[in-house]
């Protein structure tokens, strides 16, 4: 029998492919030496510099690609670097004064930010505060040194991620990509939008899967029901087929 996760349905449809586990990279924080905080400082502006220029990047891609709507999410995150001087001057000072890591500034001044909007409790607040948490994770990526695996497939694979984020969806190479699941939750806009535009299934929240998911395994992503079902041994077109009969 296939093992089954169920989840929360993003975008619909239904594909078959192989499993790739991508797990995220833990964060690693430190406490600086008072001889390194300069050049910590330096480090940091220079992560924000990177980060500009990969959001302008991403933006621009968006906006050949999917249209104005779906890269307002790189265009709040922008926002969010040029006009909250405050917010990365606080970092900074976090730095100076607190002999914190970059990457521990970060994640202390961006999750108070991410907090406080959240607070506001409409819509646009938390569409702000989503920005916000991805800006958060792209900062701290660049900080610790950590790229993502680009992720080239040469079959139908379906993805397992830790999380997910809009620029993930507009850089990936979706040629062969049958479907993702993401075992955070993910923002619907304007991630859902993105997905529905490349006709790849999404669902998100998938539960009980962590350390039981490997690499090659046949499973059949079916976002219509918000269910990823997993065949515990491996098998060839044949599986697969059986387990779509089940969904």
């Amino acid at each position: 029998m296939p093992v089954t996760f169920e989840g929360k349905v993003i975008s619909c449809g239904r594909q078959e492919g192989k499993l790739f586990w991508l797990p995220d990279p833990p964060v690693r924080v430190a406490v600086l030496k008072t001889e390194f905080v300069d050049a910590e400082v330096i480090h940091f502006k220079t992560v924000l510099s990177a980060a500009k220029e990969k959001l302008e990047k991403w933006y621009a891609m968006a906006v050949k690609e999917f249209g104005e709507k779906a890269a307002d999410i790189f265009d709040m995150q922008l926002s969010i670097l040029y006009d909250e001087c405050s917010l990365t001057d606080s970092v900074v000072e976090l730095i100076d004064t607190e002999h914190m890591s970059a990457e521990k500034a970060i994640e202390y001044q961006f999750g108070c930010f991410v907090q406080l909007l959240r607070t506001v409790g409409d819509k646009g607040g938390r569409e702000r505060a989503d920005a916000a948490e991805e800006l958060k994770q792209l900062l701290l990526s660049l900080a610790l040194g950590i790229h993502r695996q680009r992720i080239c497939p040469r079959e139908d694979t379906i993805l397992i991620l830790q999380s997910l984020s809009a620029a993930d969806m507009v850089s990936m190479d979706c040629r062969y990509i049958a479907g993702i699941g993401v075992l955070a939750g993910v923002t619907e806009e304007p991630l859902a939008f993105m997905a529905k535009q490349r006709k790849i299934p999404l669902v998100s929240e998938l539960r009980d899967c962590r350390g039981r998911l490997y690499h090659g395994r046949n499973a059949v992503l079916d976002a219509d029901a918000g269910l990823l079902l997993v065949r515990e041994t491996k098998g060839g077109k044949e599986c697969a087929e059986k387990i779509k009969k089940q969904v």
